[in-house]
């Protein structure tokens, strides 16, 4: 999952639709990027409907309302909201919350939650993320918040069933399709 902050609509646009070139398959445009519910709509009108086009940063029942009014496929938090929880569950788009401890974990997916989002992952470690998988191994995690590049691979293969990755994406020598690719095999395995 891509996650996109901009300076403006239009640069994360651009973002956008140069990452799903590349090959991603999930896009997050933050609400932090001003008009990001605009970019929502350009960006799921301009690509095919097997790329996701979500929200992120979305903290409250008005950012979900108008995320969805806009098109977002799928909801993304920094933190657990009910109300989010109960707006994304009625309109039957994805919610994936963020969280840090296990009760904070077993709260959102108790709540209707898709998958958890554990942030900011890269802070808390690898070690932490399958310490906190252990226990509950039948819930869907996400793997976000300050993971490289390098180390996407094995928070894949500690059970994260996704990783959030937004600066390391657009860093100068990336090579997004030899990226992806390594995933996809970290996935698979």
């Amino acid at each position: 999952m891509a996650i996109i902050r901009a300076t403006s609509a239009e640069a994360a646009e651009a973002s956008a639709l140069s990452l799903a070139r590349a090959g991603v398959g999930m896009l997050e445009i933050s609400f932090t990027t001003p008009d990001a519910a605009g970019a929502v709509r350009r960006v799921r009108d301009a690509l095919p409907v097997d790329v996701l086009v979500g929200a992120g940063t979305v903290l409250d029942r008005d950012d979900a309302t108008k995320a969805l009014g806009h098109g977002a496929e799928f909801l993304v938090s920094p933190g657990f909201d009910p109300a989010v929880a109960e707006l994304s569950l009625e309109a039957r788009v994805g919610y994936f919350p963020g969280a840090m401890s296990p009760t904070e974990v077993l709260t959102a997916w108790r709540a209707g939650a898709t998958a958890v989002k554990v942030f900011p992952v890269g802070t808390l470690g690898l070690a932490y993320f399958r310490a906190l998988r252990e226990p509950l191994p039948n819930i869907r995690l996400l793997a976000v918040g300050g993971i490289s590049v390098a180390d996407a691979p094995a928070f894949l293969s500690a059970g994260a069933v996704a990783v959030g990755l937004g600066g390391a994406l657009g860093a100068p020598g990336t090579d997004l399709p030899s990226l992806l690719a390594s995933l996809s095999h970290a996935v698979r395995r």
